[in-house]
């Protein structure tokens, strides 16, 4: 399950680094706004903060939207490995997210 959330991050793939925005995020991967993505299949690192934490996660880009405008780029990403301590965080923000939910009035 991902979450919606705005999250500053960086990605590097093949060297080259980017800003970008996690858009949603879960255990298994995320989905990013802006920067440059590479292609299906390229990996990469996805670095960004949470909770006051600092996290680094080995990524593989599964599936892009390009535009010529890389702050219009979307992409797809899985991780190929999360350590205990990213996925305790990534966690409690899905768990706050689904709390939130629940809890927000009917419209």
């Amino acid at each position: 399950l991902r979450v919606p959330v705005e999250i500053s991050a960086h990605i590097e793939i093949d060297g080259h680094k980017s800003e970008t925005t996690i858009r949603d995020l879960g255990l298994g991967g995320a989905c990013l706004l802006g920067g440059s993505m590479g292609d299906s299949g390229d990996e990469g690192e996805l670095r960004f903060e949470l909770d006051g934490g600092a996290f680094s996660l080995p990524t593989r880009t599964v599936w892009t939207a390009p535009d010529i405008n890389d702050s219009l780029s979307v992409a797809g990403v899985c991780f190929l490995e999360v350590d205990p301590e990213s996925g305790e965080a990534i966690d409690q923000l899905r768990k706050r997210a689904i709390a939130r939910h629940r809890i927000a009035p009917s419209r």
